[in-house]
């Protein structure tokens, strides 16, 4: 009973200090240039060995946020182009057309479901715009995930609304963990 009691509190401990590195990468970054190479410091972070020290992860979600900085940061002015432009149309179009805003907010979906995929499966040595492209092509070629990462960011949203102060310290290293583990699950079956 203690030592399941002590791995859950190892596991909480864990998401909490992901998500203070995460949290601090990202404003190191300024937001806008720091989020990108965090978050695939993160998903880089959770799908190492477990059984490594904090010094370990901190040192390894640091090179790993340094190495990818540039790259991370094409994209993701890129992707936040792209996301700024489409919602936009949701403050354009009148409250009239449901059924354009219903087009808008699945547009603004399925570019968060290519995100989900443009950091799960991320590799450095490509192009921005390949990579891009790839996430898209990963979007529809992945249905079954599409619906669990759905429900993953759904989730994140329900929490991040209902229980601001859980969201603060597992918002980002919760789903990210279960994001990666989902993978692992894949290319264990393939």
């Amino acid at each position: 009973m203690i030592e399941r009691y002590a791995l859950f509190i190892q596991k909480l401990y864990w998401f909490a200090y992901l998500q203070i590195l995460w949290l601090l990468f990202t404003t190191c970054g300024l937001i806008i240039f720091g989020i990108f190479p965090a978050t695939y410091a993160l998903f880089s972070v959770w799908k190492m060995q477990n059984n490594v020290s904090t010094g370990e992860v901190f040192r390894s979600f640091r090179n790993e946020y340094f190495s990818s900085f540039i790259l991370l940061n094409k994209a993701g002015l890129l992707w936040q182009a792209m996301l700024v432009i489409i919602s936009s149309n949701l403050l354009i179009v009148d409250r009239e057309y449901s059924l354009v805003k219903l087009a808008v907010l699945g547009m603004l979906g399925l570019i968060t479901l290519s995100i989900i995929h443009f950091f799960q499966y991320a590799d450095l040595e490509r192009q921005a715009i390949l990579q891009i492209k790839r996430s898209f092509s990963l979007l529809f070629l992945h249905p079954r995930e599409n619906v669990i990462y759905m429900m993953i960011f759904i989730g994140m949203i329900v929490t991040i609304r209902f229980l601001p102060g859980l969201s603060f310290f597992f918002g980002i290293s919760f789903p990210v963990y279960l994001t990666v583990k989902l993978g692992k699950v894949k290319s264990s079956i393939v």
